[in-house]
């Protein structure tokens, strides 16, 4: 599965995360399932205790951020890329200040 970008959200990227935080990761790829258990099959580490992905297509996260999703304008405001910075960036002008 080829990663477009990820990017750390939530309070670890905020940092003001404590020790019952999770790692909240989004992740951009263009392989990704349609059904959600299937995705999470995929996406979920069980050795990876305490990461939580959340994963899109690029089709799917630029819808999100148009809708106003929280998480997917928290990756583009203030994420911690991990991959394709520049994917995050490109889409700092579709999110307003509100």
């Amino acid at each position: 599965m080829p990663v477009v970008a990820a990017a750390i959200v939530g309070s670890v990227a905020r940092g003001d995360f404590n020790v019952w935080s999770d790692i909240d990761v989004v992740v951009i790829t263009e392989e990704l399932p349609e059904r959600a258990v299937e995705r999470e099959g995929l996406l979920l580490d069980p050795a990876a205790l305490g990461v939580q992905p959340v994963g899109y297509t690029r089709v799917e996260f630029d819808r999100a951020l148009a809708k106003g999703d929280r998480i997917a304008r928290e990756a583009v405001t203030a994420g911690v890329p991990l991959v394709g910075a520049a994917f995050f960036a490109e889409r700092r002008s579709l999110t307003s200040s509100a």
